[in-house]
């Protein structure tokens, strides 16, 4: 039990589930916390913090009791009496959550106190009463998401904007129906997106050859080096509330966010672009669904409907999801499924292996250190075990790639959709539709049931073309971006399929008295490819792919038949 104090010492909550930060016209935070003030006053309570939960959800949805605010009182259950908030679905929208916290606060001697219903927690009567309104918020909380779950499905149906946050390049607007609100285009957005476009597609529109075929890393570099606000950023916020005219704070003081290579790529591969509609929210960041695998709205023949204004149309699109794959990669390469690789050469799948046995290098430590071990030590007169600094070994075989490959292009392969015979056929057989119109109205009752059945035949050919996936050819292409540029920009598991597709093994000698323990010397690199063959590296997912496609050179110095070459550390070849 907390020591007694006079005063008690008394921590506020406060939670809003929607806020827009300093421009939010929102009382309810300054009143709830001026509610739970008044109450400690009358109390006699002394109120040692505020501690705020603003645009959190409480529903099961939300962060429920990872919220930060809740983290944080959390932590300082020891020097305080008193949790106050202002109704009981500001602390938890269940019955579980609101258990688990109160069991908690109990626990470290912390009463409960909310203000609307007049509960003491650490009372059992109050405990009970709180339960049951609690129940009855867990309810609530329940009934909103269906209603506005129902509510986006009948926005969708009427082609009206769901109230999300406007994709890049667009802002709401009022309905030309009149009710609700629909996207309209964000000229500078849309230029900017546009000159993505024309530098990432072979045939682009830019007028400067030095342009074409950039890389997302340059372009999100140069876009944030050029004051351009980010899709998220706190400016762009502003200056889209102004253009609704809505008050906004002073742009000058504005955070205008950074740009990175994932956003522009996601981007590319939005459904916006296109102007398509998504029933489920389109939203950018990590672990967020892929564009390409959302449900959008469709027509009565099966293709997507362009609902907005386009930036592209559907080819283009298309063209850049072949540009961009989606992210292939569900489990790190590494020696327990589900876990990421501790280092760069290590696990079954790695290239460290031991120079006395072959067996695969884990990571472990050794003196304290990390390092690199030969999983198999003691294997009778095979093995007495090989280890070295993970540190060291990393830097030697990252300066060996880079000194190799860092200055050469990445290229990758890619699939160009051509959709130039499809739409040919299309047109035609709309064509032919609406001759046969005008030819049913001039036709006898007898000739219109013939119609009808051609009218038929046309449909089933016409619905066909709407699914039927056009002619496709493969392209090999410069993306811009060198390898050292890529190594800067890629994790962990990206720099492991890098050197995948390049590098067949790593081979780390036994330390001897004569040798310094991290020496260069103990280390050979078995290439796979060199000379031109380099510039053939596809992306990092698809680099982990191809490693089996290539045949491994086993003579340091020599060229085998598929023109790879082996070499010790310090070579350049």
């Amino acid at each position: 039990m907390n020591a007694t104090a006079t005063p008690k010492r008394a921590v506020v909550y406060v939670r809003l589930s929607r806020h827009q930060g300093a421009a939010d016209p929102s009382t309810s935070p300054e009143s709830q916390r001026k509610r739970c003030e008044a109450f400690a006053e009358a109390k006699g309570w002394e109120v040692v913090e505020v501690v705020e939960d603003l645009d959190v959800s409480g529903s099961d949805k939300g962060d429920r009791l990872n919220r930060p605010g809740l983290k944080k009182i959390r932590k300082r259950w020891a020097d305080i009496d008193v949790v106050i908030f202002a109704k009981i679905d500001r602390l938890a929208r269940n019955v579980v959550d609101f258990n688990t916290f109160a069991e908690e606060a109990k626990g470290h001697g912390v009463a409960l106190v909310s203000v609307a219903e007049s509960l003491d927690l650490s009372t059992p009567g109050g405990r009970f009463t709180a339960n049951i309104l609690a129940a009855f918020a867990e309810m609530e909380a329940a009934t909103i998401q269906a209603r506005v779950k129902q509510g986006r499905v009948d926005l969708i149906e009427a082609r009206r904007w769901a109230g999300t946050r406007p994709p890049y390049g667009y802002r709401s607007a009022p309905h030309p129906s009149g009710k609700g609100r629909g996207l309209v285009q964000v000229p500078n957005e849309v230029e900017i997106l546009r000159g993505m476009v024309a530098e990432f597609l072979p045939h682009g529109a830019a007028t400067d050859p030095a342009k074409r075929h950039g890389s997302a890393n340059a372009i999100a570099r140069r876009l944030t080096a050029d004051g351009i606000p980010a899709p998220r950023s706190a400016y762009r916020r502003a200056q889209l509330a102004a253009l609704d005219g809505r008050p906004v704070e002073d742009l000058a003081v504005l955070d205008r966010g950074k740009w990175n290579a994932s956003t522009v790529r996601a981007l590319m591969r939005g459904n916006a672009l296109a102007g398509y509609m998504t029933r489920d929210p389109e939203r950018i960041g990590k672990d967020r669904p892929d564009p390409a695998s959302l449900d959008v709205v469709r027509d009565a023949h099966g293709a997507p409907e362009v609902v907005w204004s386009p930036v592209v149309d559907g080819s283009t699109l298309r063209a850049l999801r072949k540009r961009f794959p989606a992210s292939t990669r569900k489990a790190p390469a590494g020696p327990v499924k589900g876990r990421k690789p501790s280092g760069l050469l290590s696990g079954k799948d790695g290239l460290a292996k031991c120079g006395l046995c072959g067996g695969t290098m884990n990571g472990g430590t050794s003196g304290g250190s990390p390092s690199y071990r030969c999983d198999r030590p003691g294997g009778g007169a095979l093995c007495s075990g090989v280890s070295i600094r993970r540190a060291a070994l990393d830097a030697i075989v990252e300066e060996a790639f880079l000194g190799a490959y860092g200055r050469l292009l990445v290229t990758i392969v890619e699939e160009v959709a051509d959709d130039t015979a499809l739409a040919a056929e299309r047109e035609e057989v709309d064509g032919l539709l609406s001759d046969l119109e005008a030819r049913k109205r001039a036709a006898s009752p007898a000739d219109r049931r013939r119609l009808l059945s051609e009218e038929a035949a046309l449909w089933e050919r016409h619905d066909a073309l709407g699914v039927a996936a056009p002619e496709t050819r493969t392209v090999v292409r410069e993306t811009g971006e060198t390898f050292a540029e890529a190594w800067e920009s890629a994790d962990l598991v990206d720099r492991r399929a890098f050197l995948a597709a390049r590098i067949d093994l790593v081979e780390v000698a036994p330390a001897s008295k004569s040798t310094p323990r991290v020496d260069s010397s103990r280390v050979t690199i078995y290439w796979r490819l060199t000379g031109e063959d380099a510039r053939e590296i596809l992306s990092p997912a698809e680099a982990v792919a191809a490693r089996s496609a290539f045949t491994p050179c086993r003579a340091p110095g020599r060229h085998d038949a598929a023109g790879g070459v082996c070499c010790v550390v310090g070579g350049r070849r």
